[in-house]
């Protein structure tokens, strides 16, 4: 008895498209990781560069100024302290504290500057967890 091949078509489509999809899928995959590899080398150059230092933002090149240290005068303005909640740090409860940096020189021009990292109590969501 001899075996009949017979093609189904809308099993045959769905076959290709998902392997269609799952190649493009690698393929951005890989695009990413050589844009994240980019990114670290960039950020290494950076770093080890020497800080710079600004008087004013009126002059500010941000692509200049990525990833680089920068040295600034001003002020922080403790008014406008914002929390990053839900941050946990080695498994402990927290948040990010960031407070705008007024740039001396500039009628308006601020920065937000990342503080630190504060832990919180377990038990009690407003109460602070302080070192003994």
């Amino acid at each position: 008895m001899p075996i009949r091949f017979r093609i189904r078509w809308i099993p045959l489509l769905a076959t290709l498209i998902v392997a269609a999809i799952g190649v493009s899928l690698g393929q951005w995959q890989t695009r990413r990781g050589d844009e994240k590899q980019a990114i670290q080398a960039k950020m290494a150059a950076r770093q080890s560069a020497p800080a710079m230092t600004l008087e004013n933002a009126a002059g500010i090149d941000v692509a200049e100024a990525e990833f680089r240290h920068v040295k600034l005068r001003g002020r922080f303005v403790p008014a406008w302290v914002t929390y990053l909640e839900n941050r946990p740090y080695n498994g402990v409860p927290g948040f990010y504290v960031l407070m705008p940096f007024k740039i001396a020189g500039s009628a308006e021009s601020a920065i937000l500057i990342e503080r630190g990292w504060a832990g919180r109590c377990r038990h009690r969501r407003m109460k602070l967890k302080l070192k003994a």
